[in-house]
């Protein structure tokens, strides 16, 4: 991610959010609409039904470290996205064919690289100060949509090692997708976007995914504002796929679960910690997600996991194990959802030998070898409207950058998500 620190003043974008609730929630008319900015006198219904689709949504991380890090402070770290999905079957009898467009600016400053100083960004949104074009493509929809193609301008975290449970979190080490996946395979997350395409077959309990990305790493680089379009990338692609099994999706009272085995395959060199070249990257990577006690329609418990698996002598996190649990439907509220979650990210052994040796990395900093990170999590999804919900947050974070040199850190704060 960027290192872009924020510039500007931030009281106003700290006292905004706050002024902002307690405004929207003391308006009681606007606790029933589905979108802050209302139904537009109907018109947000007619372009729908016209096939034109208009989303907008922004979200704001406040964060402070009372206690550990590099330094204590407060930050915040914001996200408006806004999406455009054209229907083209309606628009223009191409049956089964859309066209997807959605654009990003994030604004504000990381508290991990500020004042923590730890791996795993502790708060998610932070994605670089500045616009961006996020995805752009089209998808066609094939045999009643069990088998669905996209291809464009794609992030691949938004099909492949995913989960909808990972975006309860607040930390950068679970929401959207593992952490270690950026730092290891160069895997385009939400909103760096790249050239790719995918496949999605479910013929039910299975779902199949297959693609193939581009992974060049200027991607990331503010200053292409999400329009670096060349194919030109020193590590080729990478081509994923993975498998789910999906048990008890048609039951009402059963106990429902999602089991997913993955992998991928980047095809261009890879330098390993042993100053040599390797031919490729790859990884594999397990997750899954099962109901354990489900008293009602409305309330559950949730269970999840997922692993991840690195050769060591080429990337820094060979192996990363996160989990947790969710109970959705907290005091008789159905939106409403206590988590609790743990990441755990284990250095490589061979950049620990390479850092006896004295050599160095862009990803070692310091004097001591890296052992590893775990970032806690607690957080409470409270759904004040339709349109507005609240994430109060505490994180945890021990052995920041695993140097054991940084007091470990805990954060509180909360996290704002309007839909406009």
């Amino acid at each position: 991610m960027s290192s872009v620190e924020c510039k500007k003043p931030e009281k106003f974008m700290i006292r905004f959010p706050a002024l902002f609730i307690a405004f929207a929630l003391s308006a009681g008319y606007l606790n029933a609409m589905e979108y802050l900015t209302g139904a537009w006198n109907g018109a947000r219904q007619k372009t729908t039904d016209a096939g034109i689709d208009f989303f907008a949504t922004y979200a704001n991380d406040l964060m402070g470290n009372p206690v550990g890090g590099r330094a204590q402070g407060f930050t915040n770290a914001g996200a408006l996205d806004t999406a455009l999905t054209l229907d083209l079957e309606k628009l223009a009898n191409i049956k089964g064919c859309t066209l997807f467009n959605s654009l990003n600016w994030c604004s504000g400053s990381s508290l991990s690289a500020k004042r923590i100083d730890n791996q795993f960004p502790v708060q998610q949104l932070y994605q670089g100060e500045t616009w961006k074009l996020a995805e752009l493509y089209l998808q066609e929809s094939l045999f009643n949509n069990r088998l669905n193609i996209k291809a464009g301008r794609l992030c691949a975290g938004m099909d492949f090692i995913a989960s909808p449970i990972y975006l309860k979190y607040v930390t950068g080490a679970i929401n959207a997708n593992p952490f270690p996946m950026i730092i290891n395979a160069f895997f385009s997350m939400y909103p760096f976007s790249t050239w790719g395409a995918c496949m999605n077959a479910r013929i039910d309990p299975l779902q199949i995914k297959a693609g193939v990305f581009n992974t060049n790493p200027d991607i990331w680089k503010n200053k292409y504002h999400g329009f670096n379009f060349t194919f030109k990338s020193q590590h080729g692609v990478m081509w994923i796929s993975e498998a789910t099994y999906h048990s008890n999706q048609n039951s009402n009272n059963g106990l429902k679960g999602n089991y997913t085995i993955g992998g991928y395959y980047t095809t261009g060199k890879a330098d390993t910690f042993s100053e040599s070249h390797a031919s490729g990257n790859h990884g594999y990577y397990v997750q899954f997600d099962q109901m354990l006690y489900r008293p009602n329609a409305d309330q559950n418990l949730t269970s999840w996991g997922a692993v991840l698996f690195a050769p060591a002598n080429r990337n820094p996190f060979p192996f990363f194990f996160a989990a947790g649990l969710v109970y959705q439907g907290t005091f008789s509220r159905p939106a409403d959802a206590l988590c609790l979650g743990i990441a755990y990210g284990l250095y490589s052994d061979d950049m620990r030998k390479a850092e006896r040796k004295g050599r160095k990395t862009e990803n070692i900093i310091g004097e001591r070898e890296q052992s590893a990170e775990t970032d806690i999590e607690l957080n409470y999804w409270f759904q004040a409207t339709q349109w507005l919900t609240l994430t109060p947050v505490v994180q945890y974070i021990i052995n920041p950058k695993g140097y054991g040199t940084i007091q470990n850190a805990l954060t509180a704060g909360i996290q704002i998500i309007i839909d406009l």
